[in-house]
Formats: structure tokens, sequence, C-alpha cells
């Protein structure tokens, strides 16, 4: 193996095992290993993260998607007008290019994360709004790179599932993307 596929494999390793460390102390240790353990700064936050994936500003995900690899397929919120939320205010809304997102898939195979992927999130605020055909690109390669993922994710405006047809909501269903947070 390479050095450097050497220690992002020791890296994917830690993040596992803290992984199922962290779940062992949440679910059945005293809150002071919790606690001891949440002081660590020294592990990657997330498998994007440990992979080499910078994400831009800020990244936000609903709890259920902590184990998720997060890819940030659009850049802030389509809308960013709620009153109650915060989370985007800072980011202009804009589309990633295609290609910048595989290529961040690329990055995670390319350093042995791939068998890590289970559970995958479409960042940020509303991928939803990107057109069909964009995501089922994204869903595709998605599918192709990590064999073992077996939910798709994104957050998502009322606005633009009404916008999406039938058959185009079909398509992102077929291709894996099963669940919308709105």
């Amino acid at each position: 193996m390479r050095p450097v596929a050497w220690r992002t494999s020791l890296v994917l390793l830690h993040v596992a095992l803290a992984t199922v460390i962290a779940s062992a102390a949440f679910h059945s240790r005293p809150p002071s290993l919790h606690v001891e353990h949440r002081r660590r700064t020294d592990l990657p936050s997330s498998l994007g993260d440990a992979c080499g994936i910078e994400y831009e500003g800020a990244v936000f995900r609903p709890p259920a998607e902590w184990r998720s690899l997060i890819l940030q397929v659009t850049i802030g919120c389509s809308w960013n007008r709620c009153t109650f939320c915060e989370m985007y205010q800072e980011k202009s809304f804009r589309a990633k290019p295609v290609e910048e997102v595989i290529a961040e898939m690329d990055r995670v195979v390319e350093v042995g994360g791939a068998s890590y992927v289970r559970d995958v999130f479409l960042a940020d605020g509303d991928a939803m709004t990107l057109p069909t055909g964009m995501l089922v690109r994204i869903l595709d390669a998605i599918n192709d790179r990590f064999p073992r993922v077996r939910r798709i994710s994104s957050y998502c405006l009322p606005r633009n599932v009404r916008g999406k047809s039938v058959d185009a909501l079909s398509k992102l269903k077929s291709r894996g993307l099963s669940h919308v947070y709105v």
C-alpha cells in the first residue's frame, strides 16, 4: 500500500472506532465517559473530513445523518428567508458543479473510504432544487462508487418537491434517494 493510503486507512479506522466508541459511550456508559470522549479534538468530525473533502462554510445535517458521508451538492439554501432559521445566512445560494461533487466522491474512493459509506447526505440547504438530470447524475455516481450505500437523503423545501413531476421523483427514488427532510 502507498504511504498516503496506509495513513488514510488508519484515519478511517480511527474514525470508525471512534464512532463505535461514541455510540457505546452514549448508549451504555456513564455520562462522564461520554463527555470525556466528546473532548477529543484530534479526530476528524466526519468521514468526508477524514477523506479530505473540503466543505464550504459550516455544514448542517439532521441528527440522524451523523454517520453519513456529507456531499455538498449545493452551497447555502435556495430560499434562505425563513425567520426561524439562521443556518445559511452567510452563504449565497448556488449549485455546485456535478464534476466537483464527483471529484469529491472519487477522493473518498481513492483514499479507501468507499467501503465505509453506508449513508449519504446531500447538503446544503436544499438539494431538491437542482434539476432532475443533475440529481440523477449525482445519484448514479454515488451508486457506482459506493456499492454498500443503503440510504441517500437531503434537506428539501416543499415547493421544490411540488415542482418535480411524479416521473422525476420516481427516477430519484429508483436511484436511492429515499429520505427528504422538509
